[in-house]
């Protein structure tokens, strides 16, 4: 069952079915299950069961979650499934779906504008991306573009209900992930995932004493990865306690809120964590 699609990106995404071009952009922030409603678009441009891309023989999908770049080897593995023939029974019957395009490097995506001039008939190209910032002017101008938005919150209580997940669980989870389908699918449905270990250190991180935060720094600063995962749990929940009708609570999430944005920003620099999260957890309070 596919998850909630907000209403304005629902209609988009019909009218694009109704007269569909040859390329489509998905463009929308992390989290809101770009690739999961690229799989739907394409399905339904094929013409084909529910489920059942996977097992199509006219489809390619490429994407890196564990790099930081798609290169040039993935646009030429592309570029070889482009020039395979297909049967010619219907008004669509090849699928290319690019994930994370913001990865493509520049020499890539050079050489996908290429395709992307002339596809070959009866081919579609899928794209999805976090914002069009990083593509060449040249790509945007071939796409058709969709902004994804995040789901009605009364559409994401009512499908997880579905799931059979308990309603209390749901809104907490539609709290901290601030109404982000695909982080939700962690926090309520994937449950082994870096993002529920990092709302538990998190908590720990809140409840815990100065002395005892400044004794985690050790073992915090051996991941960066998860470090990031931390800060970004922290600052959703600071984002909820802002709201606090408690002015003394209300005032404390402020100080964790700037406090968290700022380690953020430094994060993304060389910078040396022990150093970063010193200065951070001497602010939890």
């Amino acid at each position: 069952m596919i998850s909630p699609i907000n209403p304005n990106t629902q209609k988009a995404v019909e009218a694009y079915l109704l007269s569909p071009g040859q390329a489509i952009g998905l463009i929308g922030q992390k989290w809101l299950n770009k690739s999961q409603l690229a799989i739907f678009i394409a399905e339904r441009l094929l013409n084909i069961k529910a489920g059942s891309l996977e097992a199509y023989p006219y489809y390619i999908s490429i994407t890196n979650e564990d790099l930081s770049s798609i290169g040039i080897d993935e646009i030429r593995a592309i570029n070889e499934f482009l020039i395979l023939k297909v049967p010619n029974d219907k008004a669509i019957n090849r699928l290319v779906i690019i994930n994370r395009a913001e990865r493509l490097t520049l020499e890539a995506q050079n050489a996908l504008l290429k395709s992307l001039e002339e596809p070959p008939l009866k081919t579609v190209f899928i794209l999805t991306s976090e914002s069009t910032n990083s593509l060449l002017p040249t790509i945007i101008s071939r796409l058709n573009l969709i902004n994804v938005h995040k789901p009605l919150p009364s559409d994401l209580i009512k499908y997880y209900q579905e799931l059979g997940y308990q309603k209390a669980d749901i809104n907490q989870a539609l709290l901290i992930a601030d109404g982000l389908p695909g982080l939700m699918d962690q926090l309520i449905i994937n449950q082994d995932n870096p993002i529920t270990e990092a709302l538990t250190i998190a908590r720990s991180l809140l409840s815990s004493t100065t002395f005892e935060r400044l004794s985690s720094i050790n073992d915090l600063s051996k991941d960066k990865r998860q470090l990031k995962s931390v800060l970004f749990v922290i600052k959703q929940m600071a984002r909820i306690g802002v709201k606090s009708d408690d002015q003394a609570s209300a005032n404390r999430w402020r100080r964790i809120l700037a406090a968290t944005l700022e380690s953020e920003q430094k994060l993304s620099s060389n910078v040396q964590l022990k150093l970063l999260l010193t200065d951070y957890v001497l602010n939890l309070v």
